[in-house]
């Protein structure tokens, strides 16, 4: 057991629960309050005749669930317990007793411990603060008066609590009672301390590691790439004036970002819907700030046309343009996925120019600590590198907490004349065009008397709606949204501009000249949203179309960035206001991290005429709305449409069309194992539109039968298999354009032969897809021997990345001798080797010459005892 006058702990909570006075508490100093940082703070002290190690972790938002917290600190909460080797003997969970504890910021507190593994709770004592605010109230009363939450979480604990009172250091009781509890449970735990999993923690290091690794390349890089602009665009510095804009969310930091720029002790100005310019002379230069109002960061909140507007007014607000853009980001919050769409979403209004006047403006960076800036951007991951990238890395950090800090500011002005200087001294200026129409509609909309449309929700005025709008052809509106639960809007051209048109113009109407799109095949990734659906994921490379040749959707990209789409399932109920549409194509969820798709072109299956290429539309859902785009143009094969937002999109088609479209006949078979061994063929009459690998899918225990599919069928229509001498189940049926999610087979043969030959008849006997030999014996491939080739092709791309990141090389070669696909030679070779690198390159020579089947066994002893390693490569590459 070990000795308890040696105690260390951790103190675990949220950002303001008081972990930092409850540490000068336990080590009887009157310290001033420690300033809250990403970083562990480790203390020691000897108290009441113990050695004690306090070790502070960074603190959580209670609004933030664990997925959204900083990589920063969840690496920093579960490396918290490696500072006081071997481990702590408790962890104490701060939590004040001044505010409710509510169930939320309880699913909080315990996805943050869980990063800990479920052994930590054994260890883990509920520690209160603000004991004063109690009274004469026992704690226990408290507990149970704050509800089941709170019960809950003490109960998890082992019923272990103690109350301090920060306000009254000078009671030592109180520490001393807390040491005696926690010396309680270490005798409970055999004096065992709390160890979390060596490998979980080398995983954490490594990645910490790799992460400081690009750190610093990013950092090179960025100070090569301002040496490099300085010596040839002859920076100049001091600019006599500049004109800086701050875009940002509502709580990004803008107006106290403005302040520190200013150098103003201003109080903060309240978030205003309007934008505020303000002035002053810093370090010789005349500097002019406009801080355009925040937009939500929010997913599902949707912003006003009002927003908008100022937005794009900001830019005129320091004539004749801003020198700088700053894109105000928090350092302390995660930058997610869905805040650099909103945010590129806001740069579109501008134009792509805007980039290169832009300049990411990291505001509390008091919490970061010693991390870094570059290590907090590797580690935060591809939503934050991306808009770095954009702004060409261009990025500077604020403390505001430390305004008394010159040079801060200094460095960031010296930034922007760089910037200036880059862009050749020219500053930016957003169309005079553009302008003069948003503030057309902002004279308009003062005009227009404020009255409130009356929501109809009549069914049959929503059918007049819907019929009006929808089954007039091109010359109807470009976009109506149907209702859900929330009521219908309808927005209709007007000959008066409107906010929602004046967007549409920063869009080009489509290209005339097409050209032939490039080809991909996508990477497919299991789903984990829906069961059983494959999500696909292509890097676009650079600007223009793409095909994807599994789905057949073309893309057509304004520049480089990630694509992941995948092939969602129909809910009728969508449909419900539609009731004169139905669908014409698979549902699609499709994603752009950037919002680089300009246009979508989807698959149709139509065989068109004259009269009806106007009978195809497209559905957007958002929400509990639908709305509907009128196509730019019709292809024989696609619609293309001009892409404003992404998330679900399908074709839809008037329902009473009853014309040809293009169809496939799909072949599936099974073994029968019994008494008797049969096969069975499943035949799938589908539209050409259904990609055969979302039934291949839903049918994982048949086999795909690859066959020249094609033919034309009519919805309504019966057809018939011929495949004598046997016969189908049932004998004829009708054709119907099935768009999942099951895929049902339209027939199903029984047979006992290798080989016989089907077609398809229609209802009066005639042919409509040809005679085809079906021969079992010469069809079936070895699936294993392609899963093979495909692990040799990993292990050879990432070569040289593998032979820089694996550092335990003997652990693989061990578990690659025990299989005897290593002689105890190279074996040794590589043992001798004085470093991890060399001994990667011997073991890539056995590697080679091995061949496929050493590297596809290899690859996965990888994703065994490296799997962070492997998923990091197979996720893509990373960019410089």
């Amino acid at each position: 057991m070990e000795n308890t006058r040696d105690l260390r702990i951790v103190l675990l909570g949220s950002i303001n629960s008081g972990k930092s006075s409850v540490g000068n508490t336990l080590l009887g100093r009157e310290e001033s309050e420690l300033k809250r940082t990403a970083q562990c703070v480790k203390r020691q002290r000897e108290v009441a005749g113990r050695h004690i190690t306090v070790v502070e972790a960074p603190g959580w938002w209670t609004d933030t669930p664990v997925k959204e917290s900083t990589e920063l600190l969840k690496q920093e909460i579960m490396l918290s317990v490696s500072l006081c080797p071997p481990g702590p003997h408790t962890v104490l969970l701060v939590i004040r007793l001044d505010t409710m504890f509510k169930e939320d910021e309880s699913a909080v507190l315990l996805g943050h411990l869980n990063l800990l593994t479920d052994s930590v709770w054994s260890h883990t004592i509920v520690l209160f603060t603000c004991g004063d605010c109690l009274g004469d109230t026992p704690i226990e009363q408290h507990i149970e008066s704050e509800g089941k939450e709170l019960q809950q979480l003490v109960e998890k604990c082992g019923n272990r609590y103690h109350v301090l009172n920060n306000e009254n250091r000078s009671d030592d009781t109180q520490v001393t009672e807390l040491l005696e509890k926690i010396e309680e449970m270490v005798a409970a735990n055999s004096g065992r301390p709390f160890e979390m999993d060596r490998k979980i923690l080398q995983k954490v290091e490594e990645k910490r590691r790799a992460e400081g690794e690009r750190a610093k390349e990013r950092m090179m890089m960025v100070e090569k790439q301002r040496k490099d602009l300085r010596s040839l665009t002859g920076y100049t510095p001091h600019l006599s004036e500049l004109r800086i804009v701050l875009l940002g969310y509502r709580y990004a930091g803008k107006s106290s970002a403005g302040s520190t720029i200013l150098n103003r002790e201003e109080f903060e100005l309240k978030r205003t819907s309007q934008c505020v310019k303000r002035q002053g002379e810093v370090a010789g230069r005349h500097i002019t700030v406009v801080e355009a109002p925040g937009w939500s960061n929010r997913a599902k909140e949707e912003s006003t046309e009002l927003l908008k507007q100022d937005i794009m007014l900001s830019m005129s607000l320091c004539p004749p343009g801003p020198h700088c853009l700053l894109l105000v980001i928090r350092v302390d919050i995660v930058f997610k996925g869905h805040e650099g769409r909103i945010l590129n979403g806001y740069m579109k209004l501008f134009s792509q120019r805007a980039w290169s006047h832009s300049i990411v403006l990291f505001t509390f960076g008091d919490y970061l600590g010693d991390t870094p800036i570059e290590q907090h951007i590797e580690s935060e991951g591809r939503a934050l590198q991306w808009l770095v990238e954009k702004c060409r890395n261009r990025y500077h950090v604020l403390n505001n907490e430390n305004r008394s800090d010159d040079t801060q500011v200094t460095e960031l002005l010296e930034k922007i004349e760089e910037m200036v200087a880059a862009n050749s001294g020219c500053y930016f200026k957003i169309g005079r065009k553009i302008l003069q129409k948003v503030e057309e509609v902002k004279r308009a909309e003062k005009a227009r008397p404020k009255e409130k449309m009356k929501v109809q929700k009549q069914s049959k005025n929503i059918k007049a709606n819907i019929d009006s709008s929808l089954c007039s052809g091109y010359g109807s509106p470009t976009s109506v949204k149907i209702p859900g639960k929330h009521g219908m809007k309808k927005f209709m051209n007007s000959e008066s501009p409107t906010s929602e048109n004046i967007c549409l113009e920063f869009k080009s109407l489509g290209n005339e000249n097409l050209g032939v799109p490039e080809v991909f095949i996508p990477e497919i990734t299991e789903g984990l949203v829906i069961e059983n659906n494959n999500s696909f994921r292509f890097q676009c490379p650079h600007a223009g179309q793409f095909q994807c040749k599994l789905t057949s959707l073309v893309f057509e990209m304004e520049g480089k960035g990630e694509l992941q789409y995948r092939i969602d399932s129909w809910d009728t109920h969508v449909l419900d206001g539609l009731s004169q549409m139905k669908p014409a194509g698979p549902l699609y969820s499709i994603d752009c991290f950037e919002v680089w798709v300009s246009h979508l072109h989807l698959p149709h299956c139509e065989i068109l005429s004259e009269g009806n290429q106007s009978e195809l539309v497209v559905a957007h859902f958002t929400g509990d709305n639908v709305e509907v785009i009128q196509p730019l143009k019709v292809t024989s094969t696609h619609v293309i449409i001009s892409i404003q937002g992404l998330s679900l999109l399908g074709l839809l088609k008037n329902m009473f069309y009853a014309g040809p479209v293009g169809a496939q006949v799909l072949l599936f078979y099974k073994e029968i194992t019994g008494k008797q061994s049969r096969k069975k063929l499943h035949i799938h009459l589908l539209p050409w539109n259904v990609p055969y690998e979302e039934v291949e899918k839903r049918h994982k225990s048949s086999t795909y039968y690859d066959t020249s599919s094609t033919c034309q069928l009519t919805p309504g229509r019966k057809y018939r298999p011929s495949c004598d001498p046997y016969k189908a189940q049932p004998k004829s049926a009708t054709f119907e354009c099935d768009y999942g999610p099951n895929y049902h087979p339209t027939f199903v043969v029984f047979f006992d032969t290798e080989a016989f030959t089907v077609s398809l008849l229609d209802e009066d006997g005639l042919e409509v897809w040809e005679p085809h030999d079906v021969c079992l014996s010469a069809h079936n491939t070895d699936a294993a021997l392609i899963k093979r080739m495909k692990a040799a092709e990993f292990v050879d791309e990432h070569r040289e990345k593998l032979i820089q990141r694996v550092s335990s090389v003997m652990e693989l070669a061990d578990s690659l001798q025990s299989k005897k696909m290593i002689g105890d030679e190279m074996y040794n070779n590589i043992k001798v080797a004085k470093t991890s690198q060399e001994q990667m390159r011997i073991l890539y020579e056995i590697l080679q010459s091995g061949g496929t089947a050493v590297k596809a066994e290899f690859y996965e002893i990888l994703k065994l005892k490296l799997a962070f390693l492997v998923d990091d490569l197979e996720s893509g590459p990373r960019k410089a």
